[in-house]
């Protein structure tokens, strides 16, 4: 089982993409939550609600983790660099969820 992103919003369109397995968001989840909440704001409301617009907050935001405080598991670094990637520059329209 697996864990997909939902885009909404998109500029190119609302789709959904493979992301992870579900232990593995699980993992991405607890670390940024292990993130301080009053530099990553974006970051827990994503981990709390597996949902938050816009993306290009979470963008900056997850950018930023990666660089600064980046998760000591290598499959979790993974997961974050490529929720990343799927996201791209973001986009102040644009919804993003988790979804089972």
């Amino acid at each position: 089982m697996g864990v997909n992103l939902s885009l909404r919003g998109a500029k190119q369109g609302d789709h959904d993409t493979d992301l992870c397995t579900n232990h593995g968001y699980f993992l991405l989840a607890a670390w940024l939550e292990s993130l301080p909440e009053k530099d990553y704001p974006s970051l827990h409301a994503l981990a709390e609600t597996g949902l938050y617009r816009p993306t290009d907050e979470l963008v900056d935001e997850l950018d930023r983790a990666i660089a600064n405080e980046p998760p000591e598991n290598p499959d979790v670094l993974h997961t974050a660099n490529r929720l990343a990637e799927l996201l791209g520059d973001g986009d102040p329209g644009e919804t993003m969820g988790i979804m089972p």
